[in-house]
């Protein structure tokens, strides 16, 4: 086996790697000298992550076009004929939570036009307008179903006894037809009368007999059926000239010219006004002739006496008590009072009706509550009113008087 001979080490390689080493410890030497001295060193040490960023919410808000415009026209000059050249930069609003308007203290009632004078601050009684009055009086006449609030009836009618609380309605005269009576049908001279009166009749068989070798008759009959009559006798009479009237009409008094087209007092007590029963003896106010109240202006009154004039409608609970307490010993020993907690949508719809204060009857409590249900909705809300939600709320008194009906409105 033929071996290959060894490489000889060249002389002074040793030296030169020993040289080359030397020179690199020194070049690394000398950088870490000029890093020490200049301060670079302490710029790498300082650097540090970027922060982490925070994420702002961001609300949306529609802007009306003039403002967009203005916004369009800020990065440009504007001629001098431009009158959004003048105008401020728009400053951004925060959004505020919408509250409804705040309600003064009092209640509201619903009386006639008052004579503009100021009351007193301790006034408790909110209108559509202001009064002032030396003393404070309710009509002793004051009803339930009304149109329009004034101080004293229109109508001398007195409310029908059967239905408390409801006034009583007469229908207008109607015009004549120059006769005697009360027919609308035109006077006419009476006629005879056709009459058929036919008695009642048994059933009867037919009968027929043949006598062999006897002497003597046998009278034999026809069957016939039953028949119901309407008499116990037979009684035919024609009518008049080829059949004429069957009877006579005396006609209606009154001439046919003048027609009474005057709507009686009832019904202009509805039409023209009559009081509201929305204040009571409760209120330690003094009966009288008519309602004269202090009452302070409230612009949105007139929205809760529309809501308190459509309940005044369905509320009915009359019925209920002549058909449960006809006496009036067992629940109306006593006044009842019902307070509501009511919450209208921003349609005028009810949204929830629960019973406040109790009168002590559950029916009571539950015809105040289904006669609210039944009269919604309540047009035109005031937005004003309205909450965050678009709801309003506020309470609602039913005040049942022995021998009277009444309405209450507390907010």
């Amino acid at each position: 086996m033929k071996s290959h001979p060894r490489r000889r080490q060249r002389p002074g390689a040793a030296l030169r790697w020993t040289i080359a080493a030397l020179v690199a410890l020194a070049a690394h030497g000398l950088f870490a000298l000029f890093v020490s001295l200049t301060g670079f060193g302490g710029l790498l040490g300082k650097i540090e992550p970027p922060p982490e960023t925070k994420l702002s919410p961001v609300a949306l808000r529609a802007v009306p076009r003039s403002a967009w415009e203005q916004n369009r026209s800020a990065g440009r000059k504007a001629p001098a004929s431009d009158p959004l050249a003048a105008a401020e930069p728009l400053k951004p609003e925060l959004e505020k939570k919408k509250e409804p308007e705040r309600k003064p203290d009092g209640r509201v009632v619903d009386v006639a036009p008052g004579n503009g004078q100021k009351p007193d601050d301790d006034a408790k009684f909110l209108a559509e307008t202001n009064n002032r009055v030396d003393k404070e009086t309710i009509s002793r006449d004051r009803t339930l179903n009304y149109r329009n609030a004034a101080p004293r009836p229109t109508t001398t009618v007195k409310a029908n006894e059967t239905a408390k609380g409801h006034d009583a309605v007469e229908k207008p005269v109607l015009a004549g037809n120059e006769g005697t009576g009360n027919d609308p049908k035109e006077p006419s001279e009476g006629r005879g009368k056709a009459m058929l009166e036919i008695p009642s009749t048994q059933r009867r068989d037919r009968l027929a007999l043949k006598l062999d070798g006897l002497g003597g008759n046998l009278m034999n009959q026809e069957a016939q059926d039953e028949i119901f009559g309407n008499s116990h006798r037979l009684r035919i009479q024609a009518g008049g000239e080829e059949g004429g009237e069957l009877t006579g009409s005396l006609g209606k008094a009154g001439t046919r010219e003048l027609r009474t087209l005057m709507p009686s007092a009832a019904v202009l007590d509805r039409i023209i006004g009559a009081p509201a029963s929305d204040v009571s003896s409760r209120d330690d106010i003094e009966e009288g002739d008519g309602t004269f109240l202090n009452t302070r202006e409230w612009k949105h009154s007139s929205f809760f006496n529309r809501v308190k004039q459509n309940v005044g409608m369905h509320w009915d609970p009359n019925t209920l008590v002549r058909r449960r307490d006809p006496t009036g010993e067992l629940y109306l020993y006593k006044d009842r009072y019902t307070v509501l907690s009511v919450t209208l949508d921003s349609e005028g719809r009810v949204k929830t009706a629960s019973v406040d204060r109790s009168s002590g009857v559950d029916f009571l409590d539950t015809e105040a509550i289904e006669a609210f249900r039944r009269a919604q909705p309540f047009p035109n809300p005031p937005p004003a009113l309205q909450d965050e939600r678009g709801e309003i709320r506020f309470t609602f008194g039913f005040l049942f008087e022995v021998n009277r009906g009444g309405l209450q409105l507390f907010r």
